[in-house]
């Protein structure tokens, strides 16, 4: 669909340079009016029965419970973090460089290592089944 909408578009536009695309009165590549509508109906169905699906929003919460613990322990001991080469210096971080260097570390985690992380942290890690 999009591929049909952009030849469409390009032809009634004629473009000779990359700017005739920019200056365009409208947006060269993008769904047909009926898509459109088609992947909005998609979106709000998959938000209603899925995203937000009040098993899903638990399985959400553990995980940013996760997260949160993790965070905090790492930003009161980088050792935790183990053998990491920037981790030494961790401590003489401003707290702003700091928590990006943990956050970072945090979303290089896989899903199953962030929750064996925490119970050998915490040994109280939500249940996120």
């Amino acid at each position: 669909d999009v591929i049909g909408v952009a030849q469409a578009r390009i032809t009634e536009v004629k473009p000779e340079r990359a700017q005739d695309i920019r200056l365009a009165p409208r947006v060269t590549a993008t769904f047909s009016e009926a898509m459109a509508k088609t992947d909005r109906e998609i979106k709000g169905m998959l938000f209603k029965r899925i995203y937000r699906h009040p098993d899903i929003m638990r399985i959400r919460a553990g995980a940013a419970q996760i997260v949160k613990d993790l965070f905090r322990a790492y930003m009161n001991d980088p050792g935790l973090m183990e053998k990491h080469y920037w981790v030494d210096q961790l401590p003489n971080l401003n707290e702003g460089a700091k928590a990006r260097h943990v956050g970072d570390y945090l979303a290089g985690m896989t899903d199953t290592f962030a929750i064996k992380t925490h119970q050998r942290l915490f040994d109280h890690t939500p249940e996120l089944r």
